[in-house]
């Protein structure tokens, strides 16, 4: 199924509610859609850009009259892709070569904005870090793509495909996981995930703008002659 063809609409400003070009939530209760930009609180808590990992409940289901968001339980996945997004639309000055470097740009920013990000009461495991490293390289290369062949280092992360949003990639993902189950099931042979997300993204993903890939530039940068002094990421207010 294409998922460019859902034919949704926002329930205030009847506009329709395009993924990865204008989101939206649905209401756990009344099952309409609501942009992001049309939220009666301006923006989600956190405000994070393409974030939309929410249990929503709209103004009219609500018994206070006030929007409610409950922050779902999302994958490592899921979060670094997110953080990816966020610094790439919102801090574009951090990157070096369009990449972010996992450790301070990524883990700092996850660091810093943990209550926005995850789950009230989700506590902070002792090697937390050091599964964002272990994830990027797990999803590496048909979700991130690693700088190493630039930097010369495993450190400088980006996400592959430039346009699709947190929520078009999860949704890629989940059927990705659904076709090999299938495949499972019936004692076919399961390609790699590489190649099967390559497969779901091409069946859920029809317009090549939304297929573009990040372009490696494969000229090395000395990092001691390159050298940028590491911008922080401050933390984001609700």
């Amino acid at each position: 199924m294409n998922i460019f063809d859902q034919n949704k609409v926002c329930k205030y400003c009847m506009d329709e509610i395009k993924p990865c070009k204008d989101e939206g939530l649905q209401c756990f209760e009344c099952n309409q859609m609501v942009h992001l930009r049309c939220l009666k609180r301006g923006s989600v808590p956190g405000g994070l850009h393409g974030d939309v990992f929410f249990t929503y409940k709209c103004t009219e289901c609500s018994a206070s009259g006030v929007e409610v968001f409950i922050r779902n339980k999302t994958s490592w996945m899921q979060i670094i892709v997110l953080v990816l997004y966020h610094l790439r639309e919102k801090r574009p000055g951090l990157a070096r070569r369009g990449f972010f470097h996992w450790r301070h740009h990524v883990a700092s920013f996850i660091d810093k904005n943990w209550d926005i990000i995850f789950p009230p009461d989700t506590k902070m495991k002792k090697k937390w870090r050091g599964t964002i490293a272990g994830t990027l390289s797990h999803f590496n290369p048909f979700i991130f793509v690693s700088g190493t062949s630039i930097f010369n280092e495993p450190a400088w992360w980006t996400l592959k495909y430039t346009s699709l949003s947190p929520d078009v990639i999860t949704h890629i993902h989940a059927e990705m996981i659904n076709e090999k189950g299938v495949l499972k099931s019936k004692k076919l042979k399961v390609p790699s995930d590489a190649e099967l997300f390559g497969k779901v993204l091409t069946l859920c993903v029809d317009d090549q703008e939304y297929l573009q890939t990040f372009i490696v530039n494969t000229t090395q940068v000395d990092i001691k002659d390159d050298y940028e002094k590491v911008i922080y990421c401050f933390y984001i207010p609700t």
